[in-house]
């Protein structure tokens, strides 16, 4: 409340001044103005007075001139006397009136730029900070002055000191290293000439103590009304550590391509000097049991039977982990379109044999085609459905293939009602030599899971199960849509299948 009084009493204050002094302005001018524009002094006060309090103390003094020069120099007391000063009195009142007005306005609109003005200058406080953390450089090209301009951050990017960049394109361009130097130069001048709205490029800058660090810019291209040039505004990052993880990242990737190479080559010679004792041991007890069988006993021929099915199944195992070495390695790009339709048929007929002892019938929906490696998508079926009909419950195995097309992939299932697999030992199904149903009860050795996953990852996708004991699996995997002319083919059934149904039991 005092602070309001004491305000009100200084805007009195300047008003009675303001029209004193007018006042007495007038007094040493009357001789001069002759009894003609009294009130032309008087606009003095109304501007003071409005310029110092607003609108207010500027109708005031308004209101007070115009009483101090109606008495002191029109006519006997505060009336008029003529018509003229009746159009003098109302002019002057327009004049002080509208002088309030205006500076009452200006006095609102600087208050409101003034805001505005710290606004913006915390703003500025705010991004430059948030440069400095982040460590992002910002620059300006004038293309009419020929001018750049860096931020304090930028400069410290290139490891220079506050305000000793020069302000030139050319001075930036002398600071990039010269293997990279030519190449930013006739990008950015590829960018002008296309009218280009945005230029990104990565480069090398060398530092005044010798460094090298990798930077990373992006600026937007602004162009006149006739097409040319008008200025150009970026970002730019310091990307060192980035480009040295890649370049950590593309050394690993190298080596292990090369490690799985030396793998494979050492898992096909290991497997070529396995074979050959194997072979060697199968030949020889195969030639003592055709020599000696009429003259051994039952448990001479059982063990050398146990001897050939261990030299069989160690065979497989080879066999297996042969084909679990070429899936592991990085085949490259996908061969060729591959109809799923006429693999599964191809399956049918490798497993022809176990689908007619087992009394199996494999139906499918219509099934794509997709590009990929043909002689493991061979496999990979061959596993599944291999595995759903020898884990088989008592009823005949019925097994189904399905595809839907999910947005980018299609994926794939195949349904058993077989013997399932327990929902705590489903996390590990497809890892390497791992049998959930143990080696003595059903014949296998513990790769073709993980075979199959090494192929599905291979080609970009992912697999695993859905399954209960006792209620069957789904197998599900997933394969990209590269290729999306599915080919609509009948529901199949095996002749394989058909044949076992009407074999006799």
């Amino acid at each position: 409340m005092q602070s309001r009084r004491a305000v009100a009493a200084r805007q009195f204050t300047v008003v009675l001044v303001s029209v004193t002094a007018s006042t007495l302005l007038s007094f040493a001018l009357k001789p001069y103005l002759q009894g003609q524009a009294h009130f032309l002094p008087y606009t003095l006060a109304v501007i003071v007075s409005a310029w110092y309090g607003g609108f207010a103390p500027g109708l005031s003094a308004t209101a007070l001139s115009f009483l101090t020069a109606d008495y002191f120099f029109v006519g006997q007391g505060f009336l008029p006397v003529s018509s003229a000063h009746f159009a003098l009195f109302g002019l002057f009142l327009a004049v002080g009136v509208s002088i309030s007005v205006l500076h009452g306005a200006l006095k609102k609109s600087n208050a409101a730029l003034q805001a505005t003005v710290e606004r913006l200058d915390e703003a500025v406080h705010r991004s430059e900070l948030a440069s400095q953390q982040a460590r992002i450089g910002f620059h300006e090209y004038l293309a009419s002055e020929d001018r750049q301009i860096w931020t304090p951050e930028m400069e410290r990017l290139f490891g220079l000191e506050y305000g000793s960049f020069e302000g030139r394109f050319g001075d930036w361009m002398k600071r990039i290293h010269p293997d990279d130097r030519d190449r930013i130069i006739r990008n950015r001048a590829d960018s002008i000439q296309r009218r280009a709205a945005d230029w990104k490029d990565e480069y090398r800058a060398v530092l005044p103590d010798g460094r090298i660090r990798w930077m990373e810019s992006r600026s937007r291209l602004f162009y006149s009304s006739t097409g040319s040039l008008s200025r150009i505004l970026g970002a730019t990052i310091d990307v060192t550590e980035r480009r040295e993880l890649e370049e950590g990242l593309r050394e690993r990737s190298d080596q292990l391509a090369r490690s799985n190479q030396e793998l494979e080559r050492f898992a096909y010679a290991v497997s070529h000097d396995l074979k050959e004792p194997l072979r060697g041991i199968t030949a020889m007890t195969e030639l003592f049991l055709s020599r000696t069988r009429d003259s051994l006993d039952q448990d001479s021929l059982h063990m050398l039977g146990f001897v050939l099915s261990s030299a069989e199944r160690m065979k497989r195992l080879i066999q297996d982990i042969l084909e679990l070495a070429r899936a592991s390695a990085d085949p490259g790009e996908p061969d060729s379109e591959v109809d799923l339709g006429a693999i599964l048929q191809a399956v049918i007929q490798d497993l022809r044999e176990a689908i007619v002892e087992s009394g199996a019938r494999i139906s499918a929906d219509p099934l794509p085609s997709i590009r990929a490696n043909e002689a493991q998508l061979l496999r990979l079926f061959e596993n599944l459905i291999g595995n759903a009909i020898k884990y088989r419950s008592q009823d005949s195995p019925k097994i189904h293939v399905s595809a839907a097309e999910r947005g980018e992939e299609w994926v794939f299932c195949v349904s058993d009602n077989g013997i399932g697999i327990d929902v705590a030992h489903q996390k590990y199904v497809f890892e390497v030599f791992w049998r959930a149903h143990g080696g003595s009860q059903i014949d296998g050795t513990g790769l073709g899971l993980a075979i199959c996953k090494r192929i599905v990852q291979r080609h970009g996708g992912q697999i695993w199960v859905e399954s209960e004991a006792g209620k069957g699996s789904r197998f599900y995997f997933t394969f990209p849509n590269q290729v999306r002319n599915s080919k609509p083919a009948e529901a199949l059934e095996s002749e394989a299948s058909r044949e076992s149904a009407a074999a006799p039991a």
